[in-house]
């Protein structure tokens, strides 16, 4: 069974119709408690179980980064009280549904690494919270690709706040253009 870390690169064949392609381009189905199933995009056969961390691993992980205070708490907020520690946008499952032909979403942060926050914004409704990465941009970037795959062709714009360009990019020029041009990406 492949992980929720490994399958979007991992090569599946379907012994149904015989397609052979990466994990990312079969069909998301069924999301439980400890996995989720992948189908194939050309006949809609179940491909694979993909298993999702359990809470242990995500906490023996947060151990070994540095982000347990002494108690064995985690130092990063839950998305809801009965998430457990620590959860991660990787599914466009995760994400709510919304009702509008055109989709402008805002990415907004607060405090300061190491606790900050990173919260996508559908008008004044969060519809994603995590803790933020060190991986800034491409972090955006992962999170823009889920959106996209979640929202279709009616995701318009994910419009950083000014606080979140300045974590971002700093004073890079350009990180900036680059960015400029990802954003365009969601207009085509």
């Amino acid at each position: 069974m492949a992980t929720v870390d490994s399958y979007r690169e991992k090569t599946f064949s379907c012994p149904q119709c015989g397609w052979t392609g990466l994990g990312k381009d079969c069909v998301r189905r069924e999301l439980f408690r400890d996995l989720f199933e992948i189908d194939c995009p050309g006949c809609g056969d179940k491909i694979e179980l993909i298993s999702l961390p359990l809470v242990s691993e995500i906490l023996n992980t947060a151990r070994r980064l540095g982000e347990l205070d002494p108690s064995g708490t985690a130092l990063f907020p839950y998305n809801s009280p009965s998430e457990g520690a620590g959860r991660f946008l990787y599914d466009p499952e995760q994400l709510p549904n919304i009702f509008e032909e055109f989709i402008v979403l805002t990415w907004d942060c607060d405090g300061q690494q190491p606790k900050a926050n990173i919260f996508i914004k559908h008008g004044s409704r969060i519809i994603w919270r995590e803790p933020c990465s060190d991986k800034g941009w491409e972090r955006f970037k992962e999170i823009g690709e889920i959106l996209k795959e979640k929202y279709g062709s009616r995701l318009k714009d994910l419009i950083p706040t000014t606080k979140a360009e300045i974590d971002f990019f700093g004073n890079s020029r350009a990180l900036s253009s680059a960015f400029a041009q990802y954003r365009e990406s969601f207009k085509k």
